[in-house]
């Protein structure tokens, strides 16, 4: 059968959330999108063609960059599935770039497993060097590319992004973020860590700061929990030095 579709479709599974009176907000697995749509998994819904709902894209990263917009869109059909929806205004273009960004990054790995690394950089007065993304507090970090040299991707984000010189980089734990809906797309996230004697960096972030008192910790908002995992686990290190 001639798929007549007026969009090309993107087939990648996503998590989104649906919000409408009938069903509240809630979590679902997207089967594709285009400039014009999106189809979600959804059955026995009890919406109807032409209810108006909200979706958003889900962000599953850890750096929560992957942030998309609510859009509103409009059921124009029903499946035994799910349901079809369609993009009502031209904000639903941001939802279509993220998902695009989201492509690109998830082809470079197998199974689009990715692997993300994050770097505690600390000074022995000063503390832990966190960097703020999106209004949320975290460790420098970056996904890895398949090529790339685990080692010299850090040392190229301390001198470029951060304004340091790094020493001894050395792993400090690891930990598998997955999402039961969409275990494909899960995050493998490597932690290293790092000393400086720079008590005054140059990071390229907009907003940074120091940390080194427990309450301090507890009162920032982190892009992840692991992120105040690895935090928790460096100050009670301290402690007991």
């Amino acid at each position: 059968m001639k798929d007549n579709r007026e969009h090309d479709r993107i087939k990648l599974p996503l998590l989104v959330e649906v919000s409408h009176a009938t069903v509240g907000t809630v979590e679902a697995t997207a089967r594709d999108i285009s400039e014009g749509g999106i189809f979600v998994e959804l059955p026995n819904s009890g919406l109807t063609v032409g209810a108006q709902a909200k979706i958003r894209l889900r962000a599953r990263h850890i750096t929560d960059f992957q942030y998309a917009p609510t859009v509103d869109v409009r059921v124009v059909r029903l499946t035994d599935d799910g349901l079809a929806f369609e993009f009502k205004n031209k904000t639903a273009e941001h939802l279509w770039t993220s998902v695009e960004r989201l492509r690109g990054e998830l082809s470079l790995k197998q199974d689009f497993f990715q692997v993300y690394q994050l770097l505690l950089v600390s000074h022995a007065e000063r503390g832990m060097l966190f960097v703020q993304q999106h209004g949320k507090w975290t460790f420098p970090g970056l996904y890895l590319e398949a090529s790339d040299n685990p080692l010299q991707k850090l040392e190229a984000l301390c001198q470029t992004e951060l304004g340091i010189t790094a020493h001894n980089i050395k792993p400090l734990l690891t930990k598998g973020i997955t999402h039961e809906s969409l275990p494909e797309a899960s995050t493998f996230c490597v932690a290293y860590e790092t000393k400086t004697d720079e008590r005054s960096p140059n990071p390229t972030y907009k907003d940074w700061r120091w940390v080194n008192k427990p309450g301090e910790l507890a009162d920032i908002t982190v892009a992840f929990p692991f992120i105040r995992e690895l935090g928790e686990a460096y100050l009670d290190r301290l402690d007991n030095d």
